[in-house]
């Protein structure tokens, strides 16, 4: 099948520029001391996954309980949490799966500790935390080197729990369009984590990884000798809010949709507001790139004169933001060279708990 006969709005990967990004990305961290740990947050894929994982990622980075529920239960045997778990019955769900995997979570809480010790000694399992450290995103984690090792202290202390290392995600930098900021910024969250390892270790707690990184970071952060992980996401993909980054990863995913109807002046193709994750820009239709657009919650209208579309043909769509794109379809078609290879399901679609 072509993937012009899809029944449409359909997402769509091209397998070989995929698989040419993830061998990209793993060799510009080549040579460095940084380990890929591919966030899954972005393709939500266990076949993605599992390709990263076979080109040598150390472990699959995701946000949800919920996915890494989903990547335990394929295999994946170390798995990141980038986030905090603090309610009650998701740590309980949490301290159960560490028996399945290797699994890893971040705390930046005293009591947040104290509860995950708490249930990891219940369930007799082991989780591993990094300790989250707030580098200008403004987000979470905290903020300064006394607190962090107060923390690392009081991990070393729980039991059922182990201490790691530092969560430093600069992700106010992850579609920084000027160069020479983005590396001066960077050289800074650098010189900043660089310390506080330095400091904490200086105490006694070895600081055995340093995790973060974004795709529009991860060859500066890599080569930078002190972060160990790069949780980077978005490359296997690339989406239309990276097109002034600069970078070197092809555009592999797009959205094939059908053009539904025809007026004066206009075309109205059938992939609308609930079919795209527009939060970060607005997508970016091939042939019609100029053109004038409006938007619906089913439909796009593109106007302009003498549209030489008629009813029925295709119009491929450049997505504006990948990982909401993606998180919004049940499937996702492998292709090459316009033909479709197979349908995958999106297996982490949706998990938000």
């Amino acid at each position: 099948m072509k993937i012009f006969d899809l029944e449409t709005p359909a997402l769509c990967v091209d397998v070989e520029k995929l698989q040419s990004n993830i061998n990209l990305m793993n060799s510009l961290l080549s040579g460095s001391q940084a380990r890929l740990r591919p966030h899954f947050k972005t393709n939500k894929t266990l076949e993605i996954a599992a390709m990263q994982m076979k080109s040598g990622a150390k472990g699959i980075t995701c946000s949800k309980l919920g996915e890494a529920e989903v990547l335990a239960a394929a295999g994946i045997p170390d798995i990141l949490i980038a986030n905090q778990i603090v309610q009650p019955a998701k740590i309980s769900r949490l301290a159960a799966l560490a028996g399945r995997t290797r699994l890893t979570v971040c705390v930046d809480n005293p009591e947040n500790i104290k509860a995950l010790s708490k249930a990891a000694t219940a369930a007799n399992t082991t989780i591993y935390l990094y300790i989250e450290y707030e580098v200008g995103m403004k987000r979470c984690g905290v903020e300064t080197k006394e607190e962090f090792l107060q923390l690392a202290g009081q991990i070393q202390e729980s039991s059922g729990l182990v201490f790691q290392g530092i969560q430093a995600y600069a992700g106010q930098l992850s579609h920084e369009t000027d160069y020479d900021y983005k590396v001066r910024e960077v050289q800074k969250t650098t010189d900043s984590v660089r310390a506080l390892k330095e400091y904490t270790e200086s105490r006694g707690i070895p600081v055995k990884e340093v995790s973060g990184a974004s795709t529009n970071t991860a060859a500066l952060k890599a080569s930078g000798a002190v972060y160990t992980e790069i949780q980077a996401g978005s490359y296997v993909f690339m989406d239309a809010a990276f097109k002034d980054c600069s970078l070197p990863f092809a555009q592999s995913l797009s959205i094939v949709s059908t053009v539904v109807s025809k007026g004066k002046g206009r075309i109205i193709i059938d992939c609308g507001a609930k079919s795209l994750g527009l939060d970060q820009c607005a997508p970016v239709f091939q042939g019609y790139e100029t053109n004038t657009c409006s938007l619906s919650e089913e439909h796009f209208s593109i106007y302009g004169e003498n549209l030489s579309a008629d009813i029925n043909d295709k119009v491929i769509i450049i997505p504006g933001h990948c990982c909401t794109t993606v998180n919004i379809f049940d499937h996702i078609y492998a292709t090459s060279q316009e033909e479709v290879l197979e349908k995958w399901e999106i297996r982490g679609r949706g998990k938000s708990i």
